[in-house]
């Protein structure tokens, strides 16, 4: 009878283990779609979009320009705190947009913030490369 308790107790710890390992989900990306913008105009089809988190340089995100009137749609991921790995942007963290590796105008670096799970549209992205006056 003792061997059989323990046959059980064993078979149960090894149960919860396998609940606990197996029940680690990763972080939903955050999705975003929109219409990037250069100098007024439509960004052209194959544009590249980044999305880094602001101050470190860690690229969370990219993309191109998918459409002519600068449509794109671009997903965040996160990190998952379950593994070693810096996989992506954590919960909270400031994100810096770019249009071709530029800063974008709009959002203003570091007001963008990284929510897992959110789900964005009309994120419209503005980048200005020439001052009024050269305009």
């Amino acid at each position: 009878m003792k061997n059989k308790m323990r046959k059980y107790f064993i078979a149960i710890i090894l149960f919860i283990i396998w609940i606990t390992t197996a029940s680690a989900i990763p972080p939903i990306p955050e999705s975003y779609w929109g219409y990037a913008s250069i100098n007024g105009l439509p960004a052209s089809y194959g544009t590249t979009i980044t999305v880094e988190v602001y101050g470190t340089g860690e690229e969370v995100g990219n993309t191109t320009v998918l459409f002519p009137n600068g449509g794109y749609s671009l997903d965040i991921i996160f990190d998952d705190s379950d593994t070693s790995d810096d996989e992506g942007a954590n919960e909270g963290d400031k994100l810096i947009w770019k249009i071709d590796s530029i800063n974008c105008t709009t959002p203003a670096p570091g007001s963008d913030i990284a929510t897992s799970g959110n789900s964005n549209s009309f994120f419209n992205l503005t980048l200005i490369t020439i001052s009024p006056n050269q305009a």
